[in-house]
């Protein structure tokens, strides 16, 4: 027995050691329990039919132990070399022993037959499924246990009939019972079994077994007078109960064993058969112990079960317990009746209570838990609970019934979610958020953000709607329809060439630009736009554009104003001097090699005159009706101006170009002064012609100095060239026009002709 308790199911075998210890063990326990067993019964019974067959069960039960089952194998070949030497073991073992008893060869070969085939049907039946936890594991051993015996028995009825007054049936029905029963009892002993959750009490598990074998002695030491051979079963049942699955199988064995010999001895209720047979006494005890062991196996291994059940459940409701202690959510429950039965570390932590305990449900909890007692399902009330006297804490509240799988009302469960902090930074978050707010909408700016890929307007303050008559929403949708539709189109350009260069910035620079923006009622804006990157993706790369815009139109219309004051008469509207030196400077610039400007000074003749006799009102319309008749014989694209007084400069845009070829290539210069020269005609019949101005008529001349812009003089030069010119004619007599010529080399000064 010690060999088969060392055999662990499921295991391979370590090596030949191991192997040949088994079958050491199998063949000593098959030899000296069915030597043991013949010595015992011997002088009541001439087939000694209890023992051997527990050696054959055992032996099955070690063939199984020793993974060579279909189980768990062992690899390649060893399975099967095991096991027949395993059943071998056992039928030279059981030939060797009936021999011993004086049996004849053909018995003790048949016995011996029947003992290999008793071990290799419950063995293999067996093997790898040694453990006995359900009603399926005890079922498996019951078929084990009838096919093995069953098998053996027809082999030793078969093999028994040489012997003289053998009566088959009897010899079938003793072998068969007796088989069985040696793998009821014996086969339990090296299974696994399931462990008690409490361990027993040494005294109770001693006293419930004195008990049993106090109770067996008494059942059968009566012989016929007492008919109460189930007495010892409702011991073992109680065993059962009482300690669990392996103290009784421990127990059976015993009082089996102890049923079995004082049956052969004459007692107990079974010894009346004996007039009838020899054998029927014998068979009798066998049957007994197979019903007696099948029916505490089964009570014992229900209770096993419900045991394991139950211990589960208690896992499972420990496991529920700590689940429930550490979530952070507060959790109370009551009972159909509302009584709370349930409350975690987190609520208990909310309402400032350490008692683990149930309590009264605070007021808002306890009407959560009545209105889901009631059917309702409650979700996101937000509740103030907290200890008596103490700070209330903010949690948010979820409730509903709990009902069973049949519809019943078992109770209420209501959740809660502390947020007194995540309340606390929504106010913050709430009142940056207002602060925000109120700093947009009082800022005149327009703070926006652009994709700085597709310049597209992701979002913009309401301070667009103030400045330019658009809903933000009205901003995003035409800018995404559109594109950037608000912008005048000679500044679109510019636009996205600042915002490809405002992505190349480092945080915190800006990028400033003017654009022209079209408002609500289709007028263009100017808005001051400064942008600088606000996003970047993980290689760095600036994705969105953080801008700020202010409406500088009267600004910019101001600095035009000042401009145009700066460089135009404010009586006639013309350029002044300095205009027309800016545009003077950027024809020269622009000039190309050879390219000649004429410039004319016009200096009108006694104009002084007009002033001391009419007045200076006079003098200012003469002027102005003076400067629309010069301009009057100016082609477009000449540009005329007032440098102040009566003095008019005249500067004549080149002519457009013809295509090569179409006319003989002139001088250039001389080309340049025979159009001023037909200019200043024109100007002088022009001015001839008598003015009325304030109902007084006035004949006005003019003096007329031309002077030719090329490139490397610059606009002082040809200014100082055409009034010398000017002064030139005046000297001359008036009324006309001299052209400035640059002197000969080798001549001084400068020369003219008329």
């Amino acid at each position: 027995m010690t060999v088969l308790h060392g055999a662990t199911p499921g295991r391979h075998p370590p090596g030949a050691a191991a192997v040949a210890a088994l079958l050491a063990g199998t063949a000593v326990a098959v030899f000296g329990l069915g030597l043991l067993a013949v010595q015992v019964s011997a002088s009541r019974t001439p087939l000694a039919v209890w023992w051997p067959g527990a050696a054959a069960a055992t032996a099955g039960v070690a063939l199984a132990a020793s993974g060579a089952g279909r189980g768990s194998p062992p690899p390649g070949a060893r399975r099967g070399v095991l096991v027949a030497a395993t059943l071998l073991a056992v039928g030279v073992a059981g030939v060797a022993l009936r021999l011993l008893a004086g049996r004849s060869v053909e018995v003790a070969l048949g016995w011996a037959l029947g003992d290999v085939v008793q071990a290799a049907a419950a063995g293999l039946l067996l093997a790898g499924r040694l453990r006995l936890r359900a009603p399926s594991d005890l079922g498996r051993l019951l078929l084990a246990a009838l096919v093995g015996a069953l098998g053996a028995g027809v082999v030793m009825t078969l093999s028994a009939q040489p012997l003289p007054a053998e009566d088959p049936g009897q010899l079938f029905w003793s072998a068969t019972a007796s088989r069985a029963a040696a793998v009821l009892l014996l086969v339990p002993l090296v299974m696994r079994l399931p462990r008690r959750r409490r361990p027993c009490r040494p005294a109770e598990s001693v006293g419930l077994s004195v008990l049993a074998v106090a109770t067996t002695v008494a059942t059968f030491a009566p012989g016929r007078a007492w008919p109460l051979a189930f007495v010892p079963l409702a011991v073992l049942v109680g065993t059962g109960l009482r300690l669990g699955l392996r103290a009784v199988v421990w127990q059976m064995p015993v009082v089996g064993t102890l049923v079995a010999f004082l049956t052969l001895h004459g007692t107990g209720p079974f010894a009346a058969a004996a007039g009838s047979s020899p054998y029927a006494p014998i068979a009798l005890v066998q049957t007994f112990v197979v019903v007696c062991v099948f029916a505490v196996l089964v009570v014992a291994t229900t209770v096993a079960q419900r045991d394991a059940a139950m211990g589960a459940l208690a896992d499972r409701r420990e496991f529920d317990r700590a689940v429930l202690e550490t979530v952070d959510a507060g959790v109370l429950a009551c009972d159909a009746d509302g009584a709370i039965v349930l409350r975690n570390a987190a609520h208990r932590r909310v309402t400032g209570d350490a008692d683990p305990g149930p309590v009264d449900p605070d007021p808002p909890a306890g009407a959560a838990l009545r209105r889901a007692l009631d059917g309702e399902v409650l979700t996101g009330l937000h509740l103030q609970v907290g200890p008596r006297g103490g700070p209330a804490q903010h949690v948010v509240a979820r409730a509903g019934p709990i009902t069973a799988g049949d519809g019943r009302l078992l109770g209420a469960v209501a959740t809660f979610t502390d947020v007194t902090a995540e309340r606390a930074v929504q106010e913050r978050l709430q009142a940056a958020v207002t602060f925000h707010d109120a700093v947009l909408s009082a800022s005149p700016d327009i703070i926006f953000v652009a994709d700085a890929g597709t310049h597209a307007i992701l979002w913009a303050s309401r301070s667009v709607e103030t400045m330019l008559g658009f809903s933000p929403e009205q901003v995003l949708e035409l800018d995404r329809h559109t594109g950037p539709g608000l912008v005048h189109p000679d500044d679109r350009a510019a636009l996205h060439a600042a915002n490809d260069a405002a992505s190349l910035l480092h945080d915190g620079d800006v990028q400033p630009l003017r654009v022209r923006v079209r408002d609500g009622s289709g007028r263009y804006r100017w808005l001051s736009r400064r942008v600088t990157p606000f996003t970047r993706d993980a290689g760095g790369r600036v994705t969105q554009l953080l801008g700020f815009s202010r409406d500088v139109t009267d600004i910019v219309e101001s600095e035009r104003r000042m401009e145009h004051a700066a460089t135009h008469d404010p009586l006639t509207g013309l350029l002044n001097r300095r205009g027309l030196g800016n545009r003077l400077t950027e024809v020269i610039a622009r000039a190309e090699a050879g390219a000649q400007t004429p410039v004319l000074f016009c200096d009108l003749d006694g104009f002084k005159s007009v002033n001391d006799a009419h007045g200076h009102a006079a003098g200012d319309a003469l002027l102005v009706v003076t400067a629309q008749r010069i301009a009057g014989a100016l082609r477009a694209g000449d540009t005329l101006a007032r440098t102040g007084g009566d003095e008019f400069l005249v500067m004549l845009e080149a002519p457009p170009r013809e295509p090569d070829g179409a006319r003989p290539v002139r001088d250039p210069a001389a080309e340049a002064l025979h159009r001023a020269r037909g200019v200043a005609r024109r100007i002088a019949e022009s001015l001839a012609r008598p003015m009325d101005v304030h109902g007084t008529v006035h004949v006005v001349t003019v003096s007329i100095g031309i002077a030719l812009a090329r490139r490397g003089l610059d606009a002082a030069d040809v200014l100082r060239d055409a009034d010398t010119a000017m002064y030139r004619a005046k000297s001359a007599g008036r009324n006309r026009h001299h052209v400035y010529e640059v002197a000969p080399p080798g001549r001084g000064g400068p020369s003219g002709q008329r």
